[in-house]
């Protein structure tokens, strides 16, 4: 049987986190990049990022900064009753300093900016280092299908996956709303996307985008560019890293499997619990951080988070599927 992994009651000095990464499919792909180190497959304790973020972080890592792609750990506001500097020394907000528009994602390169930046003024903590892929839009795709939208600033309540010219009728958002909760345990997971497709409403996320337009084959094509793009910049990461590194994920990803994609809270299925845990132990030397980057901001205090803050948050929460 798997065990079960709490990160932090486990021995490393970095724990890199690459967002929805199943465990097979990186098991095909890591030894392209890095040369040693011990993989296993371990059971995640979530199969959504809420549900690894609360299972997973429960009390207060004074020497742990957290260097974060993804809004729901963040330093400006809770989000759904977790407040990051609750539980860490500092948080470092990559998902609001270096969101792309046009692939709708934070580009790999950016994360690894910002943990140089984190092991420059912080060389006495460990860092958890979370990138966004594998996690969809694909970047293999920015600027050919559409990603996630910059936040719509003016209206905080409207807020769609993806623009779409044609938009949606009053008729179809009607029998959306009628279907979903009748329809929905009846079909792949998940049902909503389906039930969109047959009122002929625009796919609901980038992800649906991509299934509907390049089928699961190319979906899980463009899955496997975001997982060797990320890699690529981790293995980058750890030439800078003295000490022990694990590279691990927060939960795994559908694929297609019998008609089921994305992934869900409380979930069974395999592809979503099942996570790699690969352990690299650089005993050699380190290369020097370079002197050109750039100086780390100090995060907000909470009195000083705007609504403009707060409506950027929510928009990012809603693009990563996680918000209805």
């Amino acid at each position: 049987m798997r065990r079960r992994i709490q990160v932090m009651q486990e021995s490393w000095n970095y724990l890199i986190i690459l967002d929805a990464c199943r465990y097979d499919v990186f098991a095909q792909s890591w030894n392209r990049y890095f040369p040693t180190g011990r993989l296993e497959c371990v059971e995640s304790v979530g199969t959504a990022t809420i549900e690894w973020r609360d299972q997973s972080f429960r009390g207060r890592y004074p020497d742990v900064v957290y260097i974060s792609a993804n809004p729901y750990i963040n330093s400006r506001k809770p989000v759904l009753d977790f407040y990051g500097p609750d539980h860490f020394h500092s948080i470092v907000d990559v998902w609001a300093t270096a969101w792309d528009t046009i692939a709708g994602t934070v580009y790999p390169d950016k994360v690894v900016q910002a943990a140089l930046c984190a092991l420059r003024d912080f060389p006495d903590k460990r860092l958890i280092v979370h990138f966004l892929q594998p996690h969809a839009p694909y970047i293999s795709q920015a600027g050919v299908l559409p990603g996630f939208p910059p936040p719509n600033l003016d209206n905080e309540t409207v807020l769609t996956g993806i623009p779409n010219a044609d938009g949606e009728t009053p008729r179809q958002r009607k029998w959306f709303r009628r279907l979903c909760p009748i329809a929905t345990p009846f079909l792949p997971a998940p049902g909503r996307w389906y039930i969109a497709q047959w009122l002929g409403m625009p796919p609901r996320t980038p992800m649906d985008c991509i299934r509907r337009r390049l089928g699961k084959h190319g979906l899980r094509q463009a899955y496997q560019a975001n997982l060797d793009a990320v890699l690529k910049e981790v293995f980058r990461l750890v030439e800078y890293l003295p000490g022990r590194i694990v590279v691990s994920s927060d939960h795994g990803e559908r694929l297609g499997e019998w008609g089921n994609y994305c992934h869900s809270p409380a979930s069974s299925s395999r592809y979503l619990r099942q996570i790699p845990w690969l352990v690299i132990d650089h005993k050699s030397e380190s290369r020097p951080i370079p002197k050109d980057l750039p100086d780390m901001s100090n995060p907000p205090s909470p009195d000083s988070i705007t609504a403009e803050d707060q409506a950027r948050i929510d928009e990012r929460l809603r693009d990563l599927g996680y918000l209805e």
